[in-house]
């Protein structure tokens, strides 16, 4: 047999957590002398640890070791917790890799003596919300203004008007040479009752969207959709829904809607556009 220490340098473990292993049951010695407490170890008990110390390697906490270790007869048991943590370690590693390729549009950024990108894509997820929800056919753009501001109109009878910015889903193509699908969603802080043209539901959650701010209106749309499609195919994304707009700071928006800070800069419009992705 082996003394604790004598095990600790053969396995390249330390004293201190070969103890503690022992007291929280997950690698207990082989042997612990009545009277001293001294622990001992069997050369052949270094096949277990070595599999405990792989399992810790790969994510899992001690407690989740445990009980792969206790169910390992268990195959369903075992490979339902081993998948999860698969898909746990590709969720971490496809965030790593996001912030990875942001880096390097920073670096890129850098290199052309711009050191801090104004049009800066995000990939983040967008959380259901309940909404009041209209969906129509529109010839022109100036008439989805309008659209906005009746179903704000609806809305605001009711007082159940969310301080969150509008959304407009395109459900057809953008270039308004042909009529366009679009459903509109104004964010509420409860249920109210629908109508003939208005539904009262959650606005879909979209997870991943690639994300980016147009802050000028019409002027520069044009530079800010072409940066956004150029970012989806140089990172090999794909579309995977509907566009989205989400108007933070709007032409339709009335004054009383808006934070003191924003009066007088309605002409400053900030638009969000995302884009639902998959690889």
């Amino acid at each position: 047999m082996l003394s604790i220490g004598e095990f600790s340098q053969l396995a390249q473990v330390s004293v201190i957590t070969l103890r503690h292993y022992d007291q929280i049951g997950l690698f207990r010695p082989a042997y612990i002398h009545a009277r001293s407490g001294y622990r001992y170890y069997l050369v052949e008990q270094l096949e277990q640890l070595y599999q405990i110390l792989m399992l810790k390697e790969v994510g899992y906490a001690l407690e989740e070791i445990h009980f792969l270790l206790q169910h390992s007869n268990d195959s369903s048991a075992v490979r339902e917790l081993l998948f999860s943590k698969y898909q746990q370690t590709r969720q971490a590693l496809a965030r790593e890799q996001t912030r990875l390729e942001a880096l390097e549009r920073l670096l890129q950024a850098a290199d052309q003596g711009a050191y801090l990108p104004t049009q800066n894509i995000v990939v983040r997820a967008v959380p259901s919300s309940l909404c009041a929800m209209q969906r129509l056919w529109l010839s022109h753009m100036d008439l989805l203004d309008e659209a906005i501001e009746e179903t704000e109109g609806y809305v605001t009878r009711y007082r159940a008007r969310k301080a969150a910015p509008v959304t407009v889903i395109y459900h057809t193509y953008t270039d308004w040479e042909k009529p366009v699908e679009v459903e509109i969603a104004i964010p509420l802080t409860r249920s109210i009752p629908s109508s003939s043209s208005l539904r009262i539901e959650a606005l879909e959650a979209a997870s991943p969207v690639a994300s980016i701010i147009n802050r000028g209106g019409d002027a520069t749309l044009d530079q800010t959709c072409e940066a956004l499609w150029t970012w989806l195919d140089l990172h090999s994304y794909r579309v995977n829904g509907p566009d989205r707009e989400v108007y933070h700071r709007a032409r339709h928006q009335p004054k009383e809607d808006m934070c003191p800070s924003d009066i007088g800069r309605e002409q400053e419009i900030i638009t969000e556009f995302q884009v639902p992705i998959r690889k």
